[in-house]
């Protein structure tokens, strides 16, 4: 996901020590939102705090500036203090809004700056408030009971830039078809230009069954000046009735964030080690990069993404792929809605059946908070079709094709801090010109998921 940032707040703070006087007041008529217009009345002196207030004095006095904000216009120091009421009340957004005219008006004005860069703390603006507060403690004029708690303040928030995020998740579930084998009772072969057909036993038809599925994975975020990173490690086990399709798999990626003016791009790195049945299947090794472009609903994206295949006990498998996609992600009342289209080139590096194949992709992911819990779902379809035909003994030597739907819907529902209840619905149906490749499967499963 991208971080966001307040636009607004970056350009001001950009500018603080560029604004000179008459400059902070012309700035201060473009970026006013209220009346110029002459008042009656001149700012009231403003009340002499000698103690830190209360949360219920701080209440009275935001009450009491804010009836006066038509007299005090053009007062830095009103701003000031009607922003730290602000903060103090909890009224984080207004807060920001009041402290920024404060130092339009008077960029040298250190309290609105305290409160300022405290204010982009809790709105989650954590670098510039880290910025801001350095900035702070470059002052000559800064009381060293000040510069301490700044000092001490801006330690702490340093830490938060890295944070460590683990997850295990554990499932129970049941799959009707745990081979992901098609549905046929007999095969028909092509030998010497006559039709044989074969019959298949029970193990070569899809079976039913339960299976537990294990994943625990370990995450550093760091969150940087102009976006963050991303260390993941991740390990998962499925065990089922069928041990032979059983899947263990080892994973780690890297990830990288650059903010832009109009959006972000971000690229990653990573790799996957895939056993199956308790022998390696295969491990790969990928990139991307993606490109976002900021928009006021939707950000419109491109992305593109090669990846290596090698399969060590089945070498004719090993394969390269290119793939392009194009999408727009969407935020839609307490929601997500991912919509994108993509083309893949999958090249094949030692004479495999069917040699290249080329795959075109719709997809439609939708998130949406429900109270506590979060739905999520995904739909796709695909078709996919070979370069060259697929084995002489199926369909004379045909080119294999197949359309492929998936469906995915994920429930998660928080108990407390550190527990989740998770479940999840799957749906795959593969069509195919080959009978062999006519496959259909569902499944669920139910359990928890812990983070610590």
């Amino acid at each position: 996901m991208q971080q966001t940032k307040s636009f607004k707040a970056k350009c001001i703070f950009k500018y603080f020590r560029l604004l000179r006087p008459i400059e902070a007041a012309i700035a201060t008529i473009l970026f006013s939102t209220y009346s110029f217009a002459e008042t009656v009345e001149s700012c009231p002196p403003l009340p002499i705090l000698q103690t830190e207030p209360s949360p219920d004095e701080w209440i009275v006095l935001r009450q009491e500036l804010g009836s006066k904000v038509t007299f005090c216009l053009q007062d830095s120091a009103f701003f000031a203090l009607y922003g730290a009421s602000l903060l103090h009340s909890g009224l984080i957004s207004q807060a920001i809004e009041n402290l920024e005219r404060a130092l339009l008006l008077d960029p040298m004005n250190g309290s609105a700056m305290i409160d300022y860069s405290s204010a982009l703390h809790s709105s989650g603006d954590l670098i510039i408030a880290i910025q801001l507060n350095n900035q702070l403690l470059m002052r000559e004029d800064l009381p060293k009971n000040i510069h301490n708690y700044l000092s001490e303040r801006g330690e702490e928030w340093k830490k938060s830039t890295v944070n460590w995020s683990n997850k295990l998740s554990i499932l129970r579930g049941y799959n009707n078809n745990l081979n992901s084998t098609a549905d046929l009772k007999e095969l028909t072969l092509t030998l010497s230009n006559q039709d044989i057909v074969i019959e298949l036993d029970e193990d070569s038809q899809p079976i039913k069954g339960h299976y537990d599925s294990f994943a625990v994975s370990t995450k550093r975020i760091s969150l940087l000046e102009d976006g963050f990173s991303r260390l993941s490690f991740n390990v998962a086990s499925r065990s089922s009735d069928l041990s032979r399709v059983d899947t263990d798999s080892l994973g780690f990626s890297y990830e990288r964030e650059h903010t832009l003016e109009d959006g972000s791009y971000i690229w990653d790195l990573g790799s996957l080690y895939v056993f199956y049945g308790g022998k390696g299947l295969y491990s790969s090794i990928s990139g991307s990069i993606t490109r976002y472009w900021r928009n006021d609903l939707c950000s419109p994206y491109f992305s593109g993404e090669e990846k290596l295949m090698y399969f060590p006990n089945q070498v004719q498998y090993n394969e390269m792929s290119t793939s392009l996609s194009w999408g727009t992600l969407c935020g839609l009342n307490h929601g997500l809605i991912d919509a994108s289209f993509s083309f893949n080139r999958n090249t094949s590096l030692n004479n495999r059946p069917g040699e290249n194949r080329f795959t075109k992709e719709l997809s439609l992911k939708w998130q949406k908070e429900v109270g506590k819990a979060t739905l999520s779902s995904e739909i796709s379809y695909s078709s996919t079709k070979d370069e060259e035909g697929y084995n002489t003994l199926l369909n004379n030597n045909a080119k294999r094709y197949t359309k492929t739907t998936n469906a995915t819907l994920r429930f998660l529902y928080p108990i407390n801090k550190h527990t989740s209840l998770q479940s999840g619905l799957y749906y795959q149906s593969q069509k195919s010109n080959l009978a062999l490749f006519n496959t259909n499967g569902m499944s669920a499963d139910l359990g928890i998921q812990l983070k610590f």
